[in-house]
Order: C-alpha cells, then structure tokens, then sequence
C-alpha cells in the first residue's frame, strides 16, 4: 500500500509539473510568434502605405520625423536597408500584371509570380508562405497589390526558440522527476514507520491475548470435567472461540499492507450472526426474569 501511495504520489506530482511547464512553453512560444508576425505587419503596412515601397533614402529620416511612419511600429530608418521583399501587381481581374523582386535575390520573377498565383488562389489577405509574410491590398482603382517579406531569418530564430525552450522543458522533467523519486522516499518514509509501528504492535497485542485466552479455555475445559457440560461453560467456549476469531481477523490486518493479499470474500448467515451476537446476553435475561423473542 504504501508503495502504491508513493507512486500516486509520483504520478501526481509529475502531472502537475508537466501541465505547468507546458502552459509556460505554449505562453512563450505564442508570445513569441506573435510578434514576429506583428513586426512582419508592420512593415507590410509601411510598404502598403508606399506604394510598395520604403519611403525614399534622402527623406526616409523626414518621414520618421514627421510621424508619417508612427514610432511605436517595429521599423525604424534602418529597416529598408535589412529588410528583402518583393511585390505583385494585378489587374482588376486579379491577373498578375507585374512583379518587382528588386529588393531580393532569392526569388525571381517566375518564383515570385507563382508565390502570388498560390496566394490569390487561397483567397486570403494576409499570412504565412513558407518563410515569407504576405499581404494583399486592394487598390481603389480596382487593382490588388501583393506584398511579400522575407521573415526567414526570424522564422529560424522563432523556430530555434522553440526547439531549445522544448530541449530544455523535457531535460527540466527529467530532472525534477528524479528529484520527486528520490524525495519521495524521505516523505514517506515516516508513514512506513508509523504503518510499521502499528502492525507490530496489533502483532504483538495479538500473542499477548492469545496466553490469557489459553488460559481460559483450559479452565473452561477444567470446569466442564469436573461438573459437567453446561450452559455456562458452553457460552465461555463460545465467547473464547470468537475472540479467537476476532484476534485472527485483527491479525489478518497486518497482511492487508501486502500487495499480494486477497481478501476472501464468502456468503453470510446474517439469521446466525445475530443469533450468535444476541447469545450471551440470553442467559442473564432469563435470570433477570425479561423475555427474549
């Protein structure tokens, strides 16, 4: 039994680690792409807001300056120059008129017209393209343009994120459960000592009733030779065969520790057991004159 608590104990405390520690790698790893994707819509949007385009070198400073480009967005002057992109142009029919990868050299134009065929197949605005963010923008002339950035480099750093933070979570739950195993001893320890105390006592209890009733049931035997079986000397066998019964059936509780005990389930005459139980007190109703039905 004990061991079965240390285990339940294990289990549980496992559990609970592993349930923390998951909402905490789900919390950062979403977190975290999060704002990857927010600073890729960022810069989708100052583009969008351009034309398709980074507002022009020799005024790109005037443009931070004069809050046409708002501050709190993750792009500063600096970001033309570190980001690769690369645009689409449609018609009002959505036909791919034109393509611009200028500002990368991973795509050309035919890569770059079949990433925007895939994405005006999928009739979405706005999303992820194996390592590329793209955004379609309606025109008010009726054109769409299609804005795509590489977020590659991000993307790896997001997925290394990922890969380290799961290496160290699955290291981190081997580590406490080893923690948890060998502690576990020490907590139940002093409950195994206690459960041992009190079988050794309920033990002992036993083979130190046992003599007194030894030495009662020679008595009883004694006084049934000398003056016969009576009525008295029956009902002091009956009462020592039950104590010795109940003393097996204490001592049996010892066992029930065990594993490998099977307790012996077996019907009942619940008429006789009453009968046994009501037995005793017979005897000394009738010579109190009181009647017994």
């Amino acid at each position: 039994m004990i061991e079965k608590l240390r285990r339940k104990f294990i289990l549980v405390t496992m559990a609970i680690v592993f349930l923390v520690m998951l909402v905490v790698l789900v919390a950062l790893n979403a977190t975290n792409y999060f704002h990857t994707a927010e600073r890729a819509d960022e810069i989708l949007s100052v583009l969008a807001g351009n034309g398709g385009k980074f507002p022009d070198e020799e005024f790109s400073g005037k443009a931070f300056e004069s809050g046409s480009i708002p501050p709190n967005q993750a792009v500063s002057i600096e970001t033309p120059f570190e980001t690769r992109y690369f645009t689409a142009i449609t018609n009002s029919n959505r036909q791919i008129i034109q393509i611009d990868t200028t500002k990368i050299r991973s795509v050309d134009s035919e890569a770059g017209q079949i990433y925007a065929e895939d994405v005006l197949a999928s009739n979405k605005t706005k999303g992820y393209l194996d390592d590329f963010r793209y955004k379609v923008v309606e025109k008010e002339d009726g054109t769409f343009l299609l804005l795509f950035v590489d977020s590659q480099r991000e993307l790896q750093t997001m997925r290394a994120f990922l890969q380290n933070s799961l290496s160290i979570g699955l290291i981190s739950l081997v580590f406490i459960f080893l923690l948890v195993f060998y502690f576990s001893k020490k907590i139940i320890k002093p409950v195994q000592e206690s459960i041992d105390r009190q079988k050794q006592f309920i033990t002992d209890m036993g083979h130190e009733i046992k003599t007194p009733l030894a030495i009662i049931s020679a008595n009883n035997d004694v006084q049934q030779m000398l003056n016969g079986d009576t009525e008295w000397t029956k009902s002091t066998g009956k009462q020592i065969h039950r104590l010795n019964g109940l003393m097996e059936s204490m001592l049996q509780l010892t066992q029930m520790e065990e594993e490998t005990y099977q307790p012996k389930i077996e019907p009942i005459n619940f008429s006789q057991v009453l009968r046994e139980a009501c037995e005793p007190y017979i005897l000394i109703g009738e010579k109190k004159m009181l009647l017994f039905l």
